[in-house]
């Protein structure tokens, strides 16, 4: 019997995963029941942290949607309790984050959009990193004009006992990002 183990297609795109899937398939030919539990198992975890990778952008995108929308409470839902967010200050605590972005919702910021560019998670499979840029325009008081604000975010995501992720860290990267309410000198 051969084992056979399935790379990301993203790593075969790439050609990485060639290599690897033709060195468990010369090692499964070894008649050792070790051998072929070690490269089980290693399959396995494999295949597991491309599922965690795939359900950490989807709460992301699903975040940045919820953020998009306005939705207060659907965004919050995907902190931790003791999450931190890092823009031009530190803002500890998931009650302290939800005044955070109720200031935002109020404040004149119509449009934000954000996009994952890379996402890991951890051989431990607990913590993942999602790393991205967003771009936020705000309208004016009085309407004249507005404004664009670019920059890049990352964020650190942690799998919560029943199988979700909840973001641990939110840290956004920007010159012209304004202060946060209340970390103001």
């Amino acid at each position: 019997t051969n084992l056979v183990c399935l790379m990301p297609s993203s790593l075969i795109r790439n050609g990485e995963g060639a290599d690897m899937n033709r060195s468990v398939n010369a090692l499964s030919s070894d008649k050792s029941i070790g051998v072929r539990i070690a490269l089980a198992l290693a399959c396995h975890r494999m295949d597991t942290r491309a599922a965690y990778e795939r359900a950490v952008r989807e709460a992301d995108a699903a975040r940045a949607q919820a953020l998009a929308s306005k939705d207060i409470d659907k965004y919050m839902s995907f902190f931790a309790e003791d999450a931190s967010m890092v823009l031009t200050g530190l803002v500890e605590g998931k009650p302290a984050i939800r005044r955070l972005v109720v200031d935002w919702v109020a404040s004149p910021w119509s449009t934000g959009r954000w996009r994952a560019r890379k996402t890991e998670v951890s051989q431990a499979g607990d913590l993942a990193c999602v790393q991205g840029s967003y771009q936020l325009a705000s309208i004016h008081p009085d309407r004249s004009s507005t404004s664009t604000y670019v920059g890049t975010y990352l964020t650190v995501w942690k799998k919560q006992p029943d199988g979700t992720w909840k973001v641990l860290v939110d840290a956004l990267g920007s010159d012209y990002l304004p202060p946060a309410p209340g970390m103001r000198d």
